[in-house]
């Protein structure tokens, strides 16, 4: 299972042009090494401000959290924090192209779909924000109703409106009609391990499963707008990509080599000159093909190989 959290959007100056970022999206699970004297609970307090969710965090790792009392946590160990968060729709998302990405199965789509309150028919909503639940494992060792073992895992009352919510979620996601079997395993989609905001932008890598599906699709549009002269397209589309990480370096090379072509035609010298670097950095050898590279652009490169300032004038055309 793959695992991300919160994702924002912001814009980033190109010359004069603002320019979608990236989202910041990050792994939904910290590793953590217990500490002496720590508990499942005080961690979920921690995380969560929600010591009730400790059994999920025991089930995160594979630990009986459905016991009446349920294990300890063993010291020097290292333990997974899993997160719910929140996803902001982006342009040629599908719920099935998200619901791979995040849920590890793309047949999930209905289901990301409904826990969100959409309509599938309607496709996913570009700049809707819907949420993402974690998933935690459980395999129900004794004879368990699911509203007795929601009510366990939230830490309610069975009969309370949490508990009927978390039931018919379990049920869906696992298409279950009666109740779970002993021995059998089960998926339980929960939307309350959400972290604490301040541990967000300071403890969380980058990293995002759907990262390298965008990319590729934004590397296509910007080939078909480069060959109908919308230059302007290909630097907002490319300018975020180049800036990824743990992107293909063939992926990365073709997308600098688009912007560089792009940035002259709209005359920005000093970014092509920049651009330029990056893909000699990538591939120290590229000299572009003088039949099918205009002069401006093959001149680029030549600076750039030469270590030409970033200062160089605005060059025109293409």
């Amino acid at each position: 299972m793959r695992l991300e959290t919160l994702s924002t959007v912001m814009l980033v100056g190109l010359g004069g042009l603002l320019v979608p970022a990236e989202a910041v999206a990050a792994p939904r699970a910290l590793a953590r090494v217990v500490k002496r004297g720590e508990t499942a609970a005080g961690l979920a307090r921690r995380y969560y401000g929600q010591p009730a969710m400790a059994r999920a965090l025991l089930l995160a790792n594979g630990l009986d959290g459905l016991a009446r009392r349920p294990p300890r946590l063993r010291a020097g160990a290292t333990v997974t924090i899993p997160t719910s968060w929140s996803y902001r729709i982006r342009q040629g998302d599908t719920f099935a192209t998200i619901a791979r990405d995040y849920l590890g199965d793309g047949a999930k789509a209905g289901f990301l779909a409904w826990i969100n309150g959409k309509d599938m028919r309607r496709g996913a909503p570009a700049g809707h924000v819907i949420l993402i639940p974690a998933l935690v494992k459980a395999r129900v060792r004794r004879p368990m109703t699911l509203k007795k073992l929601a009510a366990r895992l939230l830490g309610s009352k069975p009969g309370s409106k949490a508990v009927a919510r978390l039931v018919r979620r379990v049920r869906r996601y696992n298409a279950l009609a009666g109740e779970p079997k002993p021995g059998k395993s089960i998926w339980i989609p929960l939307v309350r391990l959400r972290l604490l905001g301040w541990f967000l932008p300071t403890m969380l890598p980058r990293k995002d499963p759907g990262r390298l599906r965008r990319a590729r699709a934004a590397l296509k549009m910007a080939r078909a707008d480069l060959r109908a002269g919308r230059y302007l397209e290909v630097a907002l589309a490319l300018s975020p990509v180049t800036g990824l990480r743990g992107l293909p370096r063939s992926l990365l090379l073709s997308a600098g080599r688009l912007l560089v072509t792009a940035y002259v035609a709209l005359s920005r010298g000093a970014r092509a000159l920049v651009a330029a670097r990056a893909v000699l950095a990538l591939d120290p050898g590229y000299r572009p093909d003088p039949v099918q590279t205009s002069p401006k652009v093959r001149a680029v490169y030549l600076r750039a190989a030469k270590g030409g300032s970033a200062a160089t004038p605005k060059v025109s055309g293409n």
